[in-house]
């Protein structure tokens, strides 16, 4: 084993969980003022990492990471829900102008862009919602 695998795991693991704490945190924060659907799609990979990170911690560091991690998932799940709105944009546009230019209505099309489109901002506001609660809750001391 090399000497970095006998050092004791909690002390070991608070790094790869603080360094995936710290990302998450700068991408969230990027996302907010960027506003950019991309922008939100990388803080949610940044979530999962960080969600997975501390799946390996957990065992180690008990309760505390555990309702952090938590918190983290529920993050995640907003993001997603964005995520998947966001690419239905693009691809309901296009079936409505595929409409038009055969001839149909692409009214409905429209009608569904709007619709994903306020289901987009609303997840980004839930998830917004989630990170204050991520930043505030119960947490290890050491990765605040």
């Amino acid at each position: 084993l090399t000497p970095r695998a006998r050092r004791k795991a909690r002390k070991e693991l608070r790094r790869p969980v603080r360094r995936a704490a710290r990302r998450l945190a700068r991408s969230v924060e990027a996302a907010r003022i960027d506003g950019a659907h991309d922008a939100w799609h990388q803080a949610r990979k940044d979530a999962k990492r960080a969600r997975y990170t501390a799946d390996v911690a957990r065992p180690v560091f008990g309760a505390a990471l555990s309702a952090w991690r938590k918190r983290i998932k529920a993050l995640q799940t907003e993001l997603g829900e964005h995520q998947d709105a966001a690419v239905a944009l693009p691809l309901l546009r296009e079936l409505g102008v595929r409409a038009h230019l055969q001839g149909g209505n692409g009214f409905t099309y429209g009608l569904l862009h709007g619709r994903q489109a306020a289901y987009a901002a609303d997840a980004r506001h839930r998830g917004v919602d989630r990170w204050h609660a991520v930043t505030t809750g119960t947490r290890p001391a050491w990765l605040r």
